[in-house]
């Protein structure tokens, strides 16, 4: 039987407090989808429709939430409790723990960062917090659970750093999310559950969990919408590029405003809702701004492959380097300098102090070292709000010129022609369901 000592009992009430609140919005996140595909099933519509999609990147969003959260904190704790627990940790392995570099010529552990993917991170973290106890107990990576567990990271991080228009439709994660979030959940109960019984409590019986969407990877391959040989006939014309742009601009607006939309004022702010809804609008307003970012440079490379314009050496750094924040000023910059109205983001004020700030509360909610570092307080929701405000502000730079664009190719000149196509088009299609 494990005897712990009072910082590793701290540390472990400090891990299970961090997954109840992870594991809370894990779940109220699932039960939204389950309710927004019930509605779509009963209503198929277009508005129905985007909120299923919506919930489906909320609920990944929040899941892997608690796995990146927990994982962090499960590292956090078996790196600083292994001596306490008498467990011996080899450098190589401590050095994944910390998420720093190793160097094996000295077998030492260096100051520089080198962060562990989701993946990675939580095999890890399950791999020797369980240790701490004595337990054998490890991760289950060799069924359908997993499988699906790597198809909801393949598809967060499409839809967080979107390329490409389809990035941003969830589709392809709908038969995967409830049965791995469940999956997970059971996972993480059953390992808490062993490590608790190592410690000499008595634990109720484990109830068996059967899934009410058994998932199967191999039913559900996943298909590419646009064709590198359609990604290249869209970037050969500008009108096509800028219509392609817009429409990946318009469905993750539409994203973030739905997300901003659930903060419910009237809630009290310590509620579970209000928390969770709040937590979920910082995560997708990242992503939003990776997709204004992208958005803007697939515009930027495609108008460089014409030879419409010529960046500099330090223009394509610009885009490629720096924080999150000064990628996407750059990228804007370059876009409405060359197509727009020379409008240029602030990079100073109290705007862009919170909207710089930001990134830190993201980063705050991806690593919590206690449960507070995930509350909301009413100062750092209204702060929150004002670096989204900032961001809203920068859609002014996707404002065309007409005389630029003219000047680049006859670019407005085909976009009119073809919305001018467009119209006849439905001018005769309503002549035609008249007759």
């Amino acid at each position: 039987m494990v005897k712990l000592g009072r910082e590793f009992q701290k540390n472990f009430r400090t891990v299970t407090a961090i997954n109840d609140i992870l594991q809370e919005d894990s779940s109220l996140a699932l039960r939204h989808f389950h309710d927004a595909v019930v509605k779509f099933n009963g209503d198929q519509n277009q508005e129905n429709g985007e909120a299923a999609e919506f919930f489906a990147k909320a609920s990944i969003r929040a899941f892997l939430g608690h796995v990146d959260g927990i994982g962090f904190a499960l590292r956090r704790v078996a790196a600083q409790c292994a001596d306490e627990a008498g467990l011996s940790i080899p450098p190589k392995k401590l050095a994944e723990l910390k998420e720093r570099r190793y160097d094996p010529a000295t077998d030492s552990i260096l100051g520089e960062e080198k962060r562990l993917f989701t993946e990675a991170s939580i095999k890890v973290a399950i791999t020797w917090f369980p240790k701490l106890f004595g337990s054998d107990f490890r991760l289950d990576t060799d069924g359908e659970g997993w499988r699906g567990f790597k198809r909801l990271i393949r598809v967060r991080n499409d839809f967080t750093h979107p390329k490409r228009l389809e990035h941003l439709f969830p589709v392809a994660a709908f038969p995967a999310i409830q049965p791995t979030i469940v999956w997970f959940l059971v996972q993480m109960r059953n390992m808490f559950a062993d490590c608790g019984s190592k410690l000499g409590i008595a634990m109720p019986p484990l109830e068996e969990v059967v899934l009410e969407y058994p998932y199967k990877e191999a039913k559900y391959p996943i298909a590419t919408v646009f064709s590198e040989q359609d990604i290249a006939a869209i970037q050969n014309v500008g009108a096509r590029t800028m219509k392609y742009v817009e429409l990946m601009l318009m469905k993750s607006s539409r994203d973030v405003n739905r997300a901003l939309a659930l903060i419910d004022t009237r809630s009290p702010i310590h509620s579970h809702r209000y928390q969770y809804a709040a937590r979920n609008a910082v995560r997708a307003l990242f992503s939003e701004v990776e997709t204004r970012t992208g958005g803007a440079m697939f515009f930027i490379e495609a108008a460089e492959m014409r030879g419409e314009i010529r960046l500099s050496d330090v223009e394509r750094r610009s885009l490629s380097e720096g924080e999150i924040e000064d990628k996407l000023v750059a990228a804007l910059t370059i876009f409405s300098r060359e197509f727009g109205n020379d409008y240029i983001p602030e990079t100073t004020g109290e705007l862009w102090k919170q909207f710089r700030g930001a990134r830190f509360l993201r980063d705050r909610l991806t690593h919590p070292k206690e449960p507070l570092n995930l509350k909301m307080d009413p100062r750092t929701t209204l702060e929150f709000l004002r670096a989204a405000q900032y961001f809203t502000n920068t859609s002014d730079a996707f404002r065309l010129d007409p005389y630029k664009c003219l000047s680049k190719a006859g670019l407005l000149e085909t976009i009119v022609a073809e919305e001018a196509a467009d119209q006849e088009e439905n001018i005769e299609d309503q002549l035609d369901q008249g007759e």
